[in-house]
Formats: structure tokens, sequence, C-alpha cells
């Protein structure tokens, strides 16, 4: 396969919503899980549906069936989208000049109603429904609540779209930043057939309301529609007249229908409060845990749901505390699939799953209901914990737990724990089981838990005698200095499938042909430039450039192996009076610093020294030249020996030394490192069979043909080479081509010369930032100032080991 190139970072883009999920359809399956943090088994039973619909909006349950709001896309007898456009268009920069060519793509659908019968996964459309129509937007059902004996309510919003008539475009609303904004909004009541019964608008309802918006909105069991402001929430009757209001500023604006009344999820999401119509007042709060991702209505025996993590927490209607109801993946239901969640009559939940990556959307129905046992007993389950798992993680579980006959992973998602209250408690509780001898088998090695000093402790297992031992794999078989730099005095406690090199570029001829140098270099460069150049950013200040130096660094500061620091070094104290060089605070202007055009101009001004590169691919060395007039050096940032870049790796896992079957953790491990079939996209592999091929196919031309079908010659008789796209950089157009074998070579030396992983550790970085405060004010020296950071982090690592 061709590989493929993002330059994501570099390109300007303005952006329609298409909303077109989707995926390809597997057998029904029955998986089941027993909780690790609580809970019953459930089993999911899933079947797929024929929805045919891009994209769904809305869904609620009434009755016996299910009703879902989507756009379809529908073509004319010509070929062409009826509801949908593909156009490009030139957007201007502030100063008026055109800053390049914009694609906007994608599909506006037809809004549509369907009802499902959940036993047989049929979806019929309610023909007795047609939007409203709204000249100059783009209409979609954003809200389904039942409205008793079968009816419906649903709220059609008109967002201001983009006329592309006539070869150019206009724009319905005041301007381009409004882009999505409502500019209609009508709330309906519909029959069985999806009839209009009768209507509300309130597009003027913040107006009504004396607030400058509305931020959410739902109907009760009453027919009262309820309102949140920045102030709270207002409630009003089916005829829009104002009942009542509930004062309260810390609302987030997200709304849900309780049995009875309504909830508003507290700003920052660690409660429900929940308000009582009839009493006119608030009714009390529901605690809620975690970061909560999605809220779902009241419905069955529960007065509302929501996700967070990996599981679906309850809240019963009778009044008892929330329980964690199941795991969302224990279930063997992929929570990024979810497009609507309710509860049916019978007990059972109902997930609607939106395919992932698949064109046209496809749809399946997962029926979830307690189960005893389940295969649980059938196969070794081994715990997999994290904090806040990703997307790429989770797929990969769930995909190894279909395809695994022996094993079985069950996900611990500890940020589940946190609280508005105490953000931590995840941690502390990981830390707390650790401690007492409750260790996972498996750990997410991504985000928040402390890799290096569980490495440090000996909780963790040296992967790189598994490496060896591979029959698919051994050392040679991986990117091998990825891996070391990745470890920690010479063991390799994580492994990853993908990585980047994170650098700075600059002009050769000013900061010299090198992948290395010191803050003395870096300071003889900047002389090379006007008066007050900056290094990296127009806004760079002292806590941005020392934060970014640290990390770049953290590695030569902090040795976790030995559990030993140099922070009390001369080169640490060089380092400040380096950062102490900057303004404190610098004015940001929105329209100039911080966009990218505003960057590379700042350095062909020669205002600014080096540019941020995070190579992905060895086509990205092409731009970076182009900028710097033909050659570019990734000399990196500053440091006293070694290479100025460093590697930023992908997702990685590591596994317990007290694991409870290490063959069978290893089993899932390793396929982060065996071969990947699929196109690259924005990252290196770390397996050595497929970052060779990246390499190959990232050289590999492809022609332009003719009608024949035969290769264009130009008229020096030469093949003409289909061009790889064009990122726009400051009015500049850089024709992207096939990676050099020049090129590559300067990756690969790169790459070579690199010995260190990007790092971070905010516990590090608030000591250096209180302690570096008197410093910068000029109250204490750069030498008393690194004594203080090293004395405060040895107590902190001698805390941790």
């Amino acid at each position: 396969m061709k590989h493929i190139h993002r330059s994501a970072a570099l390109l300007l883009a303005l952006c329609l919503l298409a909303g077109l999920t989707a995926c390809g359809k597997r057998p029904p399956e029955k998986t089941a899980q027993t909780e690790a943090l609580g809970g019953a088994a459930y089993m999911a039973q899933i079947e797929p549906c024929e929805l045919p619909v891009s994209e769904v909006t809305a869904l609620c349950a009434a009755g016996d069936f299910l009703y879902i709001a989507g756009l379809v896309s529908e073509e004319t007898g010509e070929g062409e989208l009826s509801y949908g456009f593909s156009t490009s268009v030139s957007v201007s920069g502030t100063d008026g000049e055109e800053e390049g060519s914009t694609v906007f793509s994608g599909v506006m659908g037809r809004p549509a109603l369907f009802r499902m019968d959940p036993a047989t996964g049929k979806a019929e459309e309610l023909t007795g429904y047609a939007p409203v129509p709204v000249e100059g937007g783009d209409t979609a059902v954003t809200a389904l609540v039942p409205g008793g004996d079968g009816t419906l309510w649903a709220l059609e919003e008109a967002t201001a779209s983009l006329d592309f008539s006539g070869g150019g475009f206009t724009f319905a609303g005041e301007n381009l930043s409004s882009l999505g904004t409502p500019v209609s909004r009508l709330w309906r009541k519909l029959d069985t057939a999806g009839a209009e019964l009768r209507s509300l608008d309130v597009t003027g309802l913040a107006d009504q309301l004396g607030t400058e918006e509305v931020t959410g909105m739902t109907m009760d069991s009453q027919d009262r529609l309820w309102a949140s402001t920045g102030a709270g929430v207002a409630v009003l009757d089916a005829e829009g007249r104002t009942l009542f209001t509930l004062q309260d500023p810390n609302l987030d604006g997200t709304l849900v229908r309780l049995e009875g009344g309504v909830g508003a999820l507290t700003a920052d999401g660690g409660a429900l409060r929940a308000a009582d119509p009839e009493a006119q007042s608030w009714s009390g709060d529901h605690a809620l845990t975690g970061a909560v991702r999605r809220l779902y209505d009241g419905s069955g025996d529960y007065a509302f749901c929501y996700d967070s993590g990996d599981s679906l927490y309850a809240f019963p209607k009778d009044g008892g505390a929330g329980e964690r109801l199941f795991s969302w993946s224990g279930a063997g239901v992929d929570c990024g699939e979810v497009a609507g969640f309710t509860f049916l009559p019978d007990g059972r939940g109902a997930a609607l799953l939106a395919k992932r990556d698949s064109w046209p959307a496809a749809y399946e129905l997962a029926l979830l209901s307690p189960s005893e046992g389940g295969d649980r007993a059938e196969r070794t389950v081994l715990t997999f914990a994290a904090l806040s798992l990703d997307s790429e993680i989770r797929t990969r579980i769930l995909d190894f737990n279909r395809s695994s006959t022996q094993y079985r992973i069950e996900i611990r998602d500890y940020s589940e724990l946190n609280t508005s209250d105490d953000p931590t408690a995840g941690l502390t509780r990981l830390n707390t089981e650790i401690a007492a001898g409750s260790v996972p088998d498996i750990l997410d090695a991504s985000g928040a838990i402390p890799i290096r000093q569980y490495g440090a402790r000996g909780v963790l297992e040296d992967l790189w005698p598994y490496i060896e031992s591979d029959p698919d794999l051994g050392r040679e078989g991986v990117m091998e200095r990825v891996l070391q730099a990745a470890g920690t005095g010479g063991a390799l406690y994580r492994v990853f499938s993908s990585f980047t090199i994170q650098s700075a570029a600059g002009d050769p001829a000013i900061v010299g042909d090198r992948t290395s140098w010191t803050q003395a270099d870096l300071q003889a460069a900047l002389k090379e430039l006007q008066e007050g150049a900056s290094v990296l950013r127009p806004d760079e200040n002292r806590a941005s450039i020392l934060r970014t130096l640290l990390y770049q660094n953290l590695d030569q500061y902090l040795d976790w192996s030995a559990g030993t620091a140099r922070f009390d070094t001369p080169a640490f104290q060089n380092l400040l009076t380096f950062c102490a060089s900057f303004p404190p605070e610098v004015e940001r202007d929105p329209f100039a610093i911080g966009s990218t055009a505003n960057i590379y101009a700042a350095v062909s001004a020669g205002e600014q020294l080096l540019l941020p590169a995070d190579l992905s691919g060895f086509d990205g060395v092409q731009i970076y030249r182009e900028l710097f007039g033909g050659e570019a050096a990734f000399v990196g940032y500053p440091r006293d020996e070694g290479c100025g870049s460093s590697f930023s790796i992908g997702r990685s896992m590591a596994m317990s030394s007290a694991c409870r079957d290490k063959e069978g953790a290893w089993s899932f491990l390793r396929t982060l490192l065996l071969p990947v079939d699929e196109d690259f996209y924005g990252a290196f592999p770390v397996n050595r069979e497929s970052f060779e091929r990246m390499r190959e196919e990232s050289m590999e031309a492809e022609y332009v043909l003719d009608e024949n079908g035969e290769i264009y010659l130009d008229e020096k008789g030469q093949p003409v080479i289909q061009g790889m796209g064009t990122v726009f950089i400051n009015n500049r157009a850089i024709e992207m081509h096939p990676a050099t074998q020049a090129e590559c070579d300067q990756v690969m030396a790169l790459y070579e010369s690199i010995d260190t992983v990007t790092g971070t550790d905010e516990h590090v970085w608030s000591i250096v930032q209180e302690c570096t405060a008197a410093y910068f004010a000029g109250d204490k020296s750069a030498e008393e100032t690194a004594k203080a950071i090293q004395s405060r982090v040895v107590l902190y690592m001698n805390e941790q080991l």
C-alpha cells in the first residue's frame, strides 16, 4: 500500500461537520465480564442493523421501540448528492492577502426519523415526518425525548450554512466564526408516524430569558421545556410561558431528563444537580466520579446514566446511590462507537453502535443484560490498569478478546475513581493497591501512570527477554534504538507501536550542519539574527522556554534507575540564566502570535532562529528544506552532551513483575510490535519490516497517466511524476514529492543519533516553577535556586522509591 504522510500542523483548514461514522460488520457475538471494580457481569448480544443514515444525531426509547434521528444522504438521478457539496475556496488572511486554498468537503444529509424494533434490529422511516425548511440553514434533529402515548418531542436546529452556487460561496451567518451556530430552534411534538401535533419556536428564547445564550434544552414528562443559561435553568410550559427559574451560575449547560424532573451537570462535572418542578427548587446533588463523557436520560429502573472511562454508571429511580453497572469493553462493546444508549422496558440496555472507519456508515445494535458467569471460567483473565484509556488501546483489547481462546483482558480504568475534589484519586488507589500486593497484570504506560518510578521499584517486567525470544521478532525485528532510548538502566519496561522525532530545525548557514549543540552555541547563533529575535516562537517567555528545555532533557536531570537527580550542576544553572534572558510575559495577539503562518514568516524575516519540527515520515524533511532555502539542519534543543532531538513514542504498555500469566500478557503486548498491514499515518512504525517498507514506499513515484492509461511525458520526453499534494505556508506553495534518498538518509542519520525520549513529570515541573519564581524575581541566585530544586526533587524521588 502507498505510504501517506499528513503534515497537518502545517495546513490552515476550515472544516464543516460531515459526521460520517461507520465501519464493517462482524458476526453476532456474545461476551461477558465480571467487574474488577464492582458490578455485575453483563453480556452483550450484538447484531448488525440496517440504518440508512450517515450520522446519528439523537436517540430515545418510547414504549417497545427505539427512535433514532439521523441524516440521510441521497443521490439525484445525475449521481450528485442532493444534500451535499464538495468544493475548494480561497481564504484570505488578516492582511487581506490570500493565505491558500482550503477545501470544504462533506455530506449534509436530509433529516429523518426512524423507529427500530430491538428484537429484529430493523428500522423503518417515519414517513409522516418532514423538517421545517429554514432558508440559509442546514437542519438536523439534535434531541429526541418521549412525549407520552407513543408521541415524541424532537428538537430541530438549523445552523448557518455555506452556499456554493455561482462558483464562489456566500455565508448565511454574520461571519465565518458563527459557522455551526444555530439560527433556528424548533421543538415539535410528533405522532407515531412523525406528523406534527404541535410546535414551539424557541429561536429567540435567550432574549426572552434575558441571557446571552441558551446552552442546553430538554422536555420533561409533563411537556415542560427546561433551558439552561449562564445563570441557571428556566422552566417553561408547552406554550413557551416561563413558569419559574432556578439560579446557579456553576452549571456547564448540560441537561438530562430525570423521572419527574431534570438534572443539570455542574461545571466541573463532579455532580448532577437535580431539580423538582413541583417544588420549583433544587432537590439535591448526585455525586459523579471520573470524567463524565456523556449523560443519558433516565429510562427503565434508572433516573439517569453516564459514561466515565470504560464504564456505564447509573442512579436508581428510588433515590439510591449510583452504581457502576458494567464495563463497555468487558461486555464486548467499544464505547467509542456508542451513538446512543437507553434502557428498554424489559430492563435490558440498548446501545446503537456506529462502526468506525466505514463508508457508507454501518451500524450494530448491542443489547446488554446481566449474566451469570459467561465465558470467564473458560479463559485466563488478565487485568489491564489505565488512567483514562484511549481508543487505540481499547480497540486492541477488544480485538484480542475476540480472537483469543485462552486469555481475556479486563480493564480497570482508575480515572473513574477521580472526583472534582480529588482529581488524582484514581492514581492514589492504584498506588495503594500495588503497595498492598494487588498488582495489575498489564498497565497503560502512555498516560499519568508513573512507569519510570514503577520500573525503578521493581514493579515492572523487563521486556527485552520477551522480544529476544519471540520467534517473529528478536532485536533484529524491531527498531532497536528507539526502544533502547525508552528504556531505563538497560531494561525495557514498555513497548509501543510507533514513534515520531521531536526536534528543532534551523538554517545550516546560521546554526551549523549538526544534530546537537549547547546553550552557548544557541546564544552565538542568536547573535546572527536581528536584536530581540526569538528562539522558537514569537510569544515565548521564561516559563515556556524553561518547560520546553526541561522536558526535552528530563532524562539528563532524573535517573530513576539509580534514584538520583542532577539539578545542582553548572549546566542547569546555565539553563536558568539562559531562560532569564527571555521576557516574563508576552502579550498574545490572537490574530498573529501562534499561527503557523506567522511563525514561518518570522523565520524568513530573521526574527526567529528555529522552527519546532515533528518528523513523522521521510518526506517531512522537504518542508523544512524549502522553508530554509534548500537545506535544513535538525539541531534540536541545546544539551551539554548528546543529540538535541528526542523520540516521542506512541501508545505504550507494560507488564507487571507479578503478572499471573506472563506468557498470556506477552501474547497481547507483542501485537504492538508486529508488522502492520495498513497505510501509515503520522508516525514511524517500531516494527523493522514495516519501517523499511515505509521508507521504500515514501520514495516510490506515481506517474501521471494519459487518457489511454499510458505514462504522460513532458516536453523533454521525461515521465511526469504525480504530485503528492501542496502545503501552503505563509503565501508559499510547497509542492510535496516522493522522498529522495538524501532526505531518507538525513532522517536515518538523525534517528541513529537520538538517545532519549521526550519526558513529562508534572510534579517535577511544579517544583521547578515554584523554585524559579524567586530567581526570576531577582531574589535568589541561579546556584541557590538549583540547590533548592535538587533538594526537593530528591525528596520527591525518595518518596516514590
